[in-house]
């Protein structure tokens, strides 16, 4: 991949191993509802015990998603050309190259619609203020459907019942053709996801980890 810097991605990967297998969990850290943890029992037939190793595991996960949250803004920083701006900066991704800059979310769910005519609002003052001729995209990396788009971005907005107005150069993308875009390599995700799996795999001595290529596969079709 010559648009993709290994060497920095790697280091990235192996950052949040070794991040997360770092964590103490302290599950009453903040109070347990001692309610839905009888039906979630219940449910599960779990014992008291069980219940407690689950409840460890759902919190180590919640950790992982927020971490997870910010892996691309990483990601896409390692490839060429691409930069990842600070936090505080109104967007995520600036790639000056293109005339690119991109608001990413890791999920299709991640912002509230209620959000989303804020985010419009935000490229369209960077491109009409500071980056002029460039487009600004609002990445879902993980569709809701295994299917790609690269669409007008026309958020609702509940306060005035109306839609944003229609732009060439304010768009909605999935994450594959955002990848796509930066590198111009049509697989560009799908060889990333791999390199993932093959570093999990020699670090930690997995080969069961490329059974996961599945889920990507009925993620993005």
């Amino acid at each position: 991949m010559p648009w993709f810097n290994q060497v920095e991605a790697e280091k990235l990967v192996l950052n949040i191993l070794k991040d997360l297998q770092a964590i103490e969990t302290d599950i009453h850290k903040n109070v347990i509802d001692p309610f839905s943890s009888l039906f979630e029992a219940a449910v599960n037939s779990y014992t008291y015990d069980s219940w407690i190793n689950a409840e460890v595991m759902r919190q180590k996960q919640k950790t992982l998603t927020n971490k997870i949250g910010h892996l691309h803004e990483e990601l896409l920083a390692c490839i060429t050309g691409v930069e990842n701006l600070a936090k505080g900066q109104v967007v995520d991704i600036l790639c000056r190259d293109k005339s690119i800059i991109g608001e990413v979310k890791n999920k299709f769910n991640t912002t509230k619609g209620n959000h989303k005519k804020e985010i419009y609002d935000n490229l369209s003052k960077l491109i009409n203020e500071k980056y002029h001729g460039f487009t600004g995209y609002y990445v879902e990396i993980i569709p809701k459907k295994p299917v790609r788009y690269n669409n007008q971005f026309t958020p609702s907005d509940n306060t005035t019942k109306s839609n944003r107005e229609g732009r060439e150069d304010i768009r909605i993308i999935d994450g594959y053709s955002f990848y796509s875009l930066l590198t111009g390599d049509e697989n560009a995700l799908f060889k990333i996801h791999q390199f993932i799996i093959t570093i999990i795999s020699e670090k930690r001595n997995l080969e069961s980890i490329y059974k996961f290529e599945e889920l990507f596969n009925r993620a993005y079709g």
